[in-house]
């Protein structure tokens, strides 16, 4: 077994590792973490983990768990098999020393957030996994310039990333629908076809239309462009950019298209929308680029439009 720890310096997240088990090893320890969260991913193989006052889980490739700050677990006796994992120990919102780049108010709706989180296995999103990578491969380089500022950065995303990941898992949604909804809200730029999502999920067109919208309550077509007035909203209200960029960064072929949608949906023309909500701190962000790193947008879809 081979173990590989970073202690990175950044309160925000301590400490950075993974595990290799190249061939069956001794059950793991048992740990706690008073003050942290630990983010954990499977990257491959099988693992199982014991709480005092809990059931076991076991994790396959591909899924993460998140144990919360003094829960206990480890494993009692199950020997640990061929596997990769990473993990990273997240400091609580709530204390006070905690995310001093984010408001007062900014932490208290993160620490509400993560104290929602399941700790039971979920399926890793594409971004999840990204967020990984770049942090372990951060984390080992510790001449980089701004180091400290780019960890904290994609740590922040790690962590939203993982709530949205969380949140789709709960939701008792199909695999290939949550697949292909997974897959829309990671190519926001794009209005993907119909048939180009059945065929990503391995179905035919008219059944995953049916079963898109048994499961989502709204055709997925509708569910796209609902997404992408969702982001429109966002951008709308904290960049100053023209009416015809913000149409562009969400996908629109023509500010005209974008306009009849953007009033269908909310019914209010772009402009309109704008003056009612535009914040004044959004003026310093001044391109597509640099909202979509600075801003995530989850957008939620119920119901249908009348």
């Amino acid at each position: 077994m081979q173990v590989y720890i970073v202690t990175t310096g950044v309160r925000e997240m301590s400490t950075v590792g993974r595990v290799y088990v190249n061939t069956a090893s001794m059950p793991m320890p048992f740990e706690v973490h008073p003050l942290e969260y630990e983010l954990l991913y499977l990257r491959s193989g099988r693992k199982q983990f014991d709480f005092p006052d809990h059931p076991s889980v076991e994790l396959s490739g591909g899924e993460m768990i998140v144990f919360h700050p003094g829960r206990v677990h480890g494993n009692y006796e199950a020997v640990q098999t061929r596997s990769t994992l990473d993990y990273v120990l997240v400091a609580d919102p709530e204390r006070e020393d905690a995310y001093p780049f984010l408001s007062a108010k900014e932490r208290e709706t993160l620490a509400r957030r993560m104290h929602q989180l399941p700790e039971t296995p979920f399926r890793a999103s594409k971004r999840v996994r990204e967020r990984f990578e770049s942090i372990a491969e951060l984390s080992q380089d510790e001449d980089l310039e701004l180091r400290a500022a780019r960890l904290r950065a994609e740590l922040i995303l790690l962590v939203m990333d993982t709530l949205e990941a969380a949140q789709l898992a709960g939701s008792d949604m199909p695999e290939d629908i949550a697949e292909a909804i997974s897959y829309i809200r990671e190519n926001r730029a794009e209005i993907p076809s119909v048939g180009e999502l059945a065929a990503m999920v391995h179905l035919s067109e008219s059944r995953f239309k049916q079963k898109f919208k048994h499961v989502t309550g709204v055709p997925p077509m509708e569910y796209v462009i609902r997404m992408k007035i969702g982001l429109a909203q966002e951008m709308l209200a904290q960049t100053p950019m023209s009416v015809g960029r913000v149409a562009q960064g969400v996908g629109f072929s023509s500010s005209q298209h974008f306009c009849v949608q953007f009033k269908r949906y909310t019914g209010l023309t772009p402009t309109q929308y704008r003056k009612n909500v535009r914040s004044d701190q959004g003026a310093q962000i001044t391109s597509i680029e640099e909202y979509q790193k600075k801003v995530r947008v989850l957008p939620e879809v119920y119901g249908t439009v009348e």
